[in-house]
């Protein structure tokens, strides 16, 4: 068995409304783009390995998630395609919720995307992502 998780990357247009006077609870617009992407590989393994670009960074966010659910950190993850990091293109939003989601399908538990973005603590701002 294994999950495949593919995310794309996006622009994101700026703030609105941060403060919530006008009801919203995020204040951003956005847009996602066909290219690039990040593409991840999941299967069960006895211990939690990581290989491809920005290994290192999967590896914390995984064990970031297995610890939020107190599950061992069990899983190989390769890292397909990745979205290059720091230029503005969402790379660490998609990546954090990509992992945790792909996760939680490996390990059969039903978690929201709610509740994926408080464990991997994201969307707190806008929401784009």
């Amino acid at each position: 068995m294994h999950i495949d998780v593919t995310t794309q990357a996006r622009l994101h247009f700026g703030f609105l409304d941060l403060s919530g006077e006008r009801g919203r609870r995020f204040g951003g617009m956005g847009v996602s783009i066909s290219e690039p992407r990040l593409r991840l590989r999941m299967e069960p393994a006895k211990k939690l390995t990581v290989e491809g670009q920005q290994a290192e960074r999967v590896e914390i966010l995984a064990t970031r998630f297995f610890d939020a659910v107190d599950l061992r950190p069990e899983a190989r993850i390769k890292v397909v395609q990745a979205i290059p990091e720091h230029i503005g293109l969402g790379s660490g939003t998609q990546l954090a919720l990509a992992v945790a989601a792909g996760l939680s399908r490996l390990r059969r538990l039903d978690l929201s995307a709610e509740e994926l973005c408080a464990l991997m603590n994201r969307a707190r701002r806008s929401g784009v992502g």
